[in-house]
């Protein structure tokens, strides 16, 4: 979980890659917490609007803004 956390805050601002029920996705913000589970890692736990929460080994991975792109999206969004 805190590589996790590191790669996302390392990475966050230009976005890094996460595999959540084997769907890649692009995420800039995300927080965790360490928690005992028997959840499969990259599993979602729960989605509220466009957070959603994923299992990772050792606890929990809320993602915060992220984004879905297929591999021939185009797209206009702005540079942050």
């Amino acid at each position: 979980m805190k590589q996790i956390l590191s790669t996302v805050r390392a990475f966050g601002r230009f976005e890094c890659l996460a595999t959540v029920n084997g769907v890649r996705v692009h995420v800039a913000r995300a927080a965790g917490w360490q928690e005992t589970h028997n959840m499969t890692p990259g599993a979602v736990v729960h989605a509220f609007a466009l957070s959603t929460v994923v299992a990772c080994h050792d606890g929990y991975i809320a993602l915060l803004d992220w984004h879905l792109f297929g591999p021939h999206t185009i797209t206009g969004t702005p540079e942050r």
